[in-house]
Order: structure tokens, then sequence, then C-alpha cells
């Protein structure tokens, strides 16, 4: 796995931005209503960014996660994840090590298994901004239409 030396939270870890983009303009709309999502406390805790591909889903994403997310939402950490660049075993191994503090090198030897719940008993121990680039391709691996 990668000798990547992890930041510590409140550090954002990004470990594969989405890179170089066309200038980045007139979706003050689109970023406006994700700050207020970010900043509303009793919104839902998991926000999805839908459309067909290349409608900027990523690019919106990417600009509100570099530009605004640290000021509006008093995340405790961020993190983006591409699944285009890494699989879902990678990001749990790192997550789950960034959330902790730890490195990756000391969790390597986890299950997946336990890698997701701790992930998840942290995440519901604080307040986490975490992307998943591109995460329909793990749901469609896994759903009987994606064979």
């Amino acid at each position: 796995m990668s000798a990547r030396r992890l930041p510590v939270p409140p550090e954002p870890n990004v470990a594969h931005g989405p890179g170089a983009a066309v200038p980045f303009v007139d979706r003050e709309h689109e970023l406006r209503f994700l700050s207020e999502w970010a900043e509303d406390t009793t919104s839902g805790s998991i926000l999805t960014i839908l459309g067909i591909g290349g409608t900027g889903k990523t690019a919106l994403a990417w600009e509100w996660f570099v530009n605004h997310s640290q000021l509006a939402g008093n995340f405790q950490g961020r993190m983006w994840w591409s699944i285009y660049e890494t699989d879902a075993r990678g990001f749990f191994l790192d997550c789950f090590s960034y959330l902790t503090g730890t490195q990756i090198e000391e969790n390597q030897g986890m299950r997946p298994a336990e890698l997701a719940e701790g992930i998840s008993r942290r995440l519901q121990d604080g307040r986490f901004l975490i992307v998943l680039d591109g995460i329909e391709r793990e749901l469609v691996a896994y759903s009987p239409y994606g064979q």
C-alpha cells in the first residue's frame, strides 16, 4: 500500500484530486446550496450529487471542497477520495487511518469489516466531510446490472 504520510485532521486529506479542469464559473447557486447543507446540522448526513457524465459534478464538488467547505461546515476533518484512481479497499484503509490519526502502515493488517466499523464509529462521534468521487463505479460493480 501507499507510503504517503497522512495529514492530521482538521487538515484535509486529498489522496488524488480531480486534476486540471476548465475554469469554474456560474455555479453560485449550487455552491450556496452545498454550503447551506453543510451549515445545517439538522440536515441529512449524506448528500449525493447526481447527474450524467460530463455535467460538472466533480468540478462542482471540488470547487466547494477546496474553496468553501472549510468555512461552511465546521468540519473536524475533510477527505477527498476518487474511486477513479484507487479502489474501495484503499479508501477504507486511508479513511480509517485519517479519521483515527494513525498512519496507513499501522492498519494494513486490518480486515475490511474492521476498517468499516472503525470508520462508522468515528463518523458518529464527529463531524467530517468525505467526498467519494466516482462511487458509482463501486455500486455498479456490486450490482446485478453491472455484470
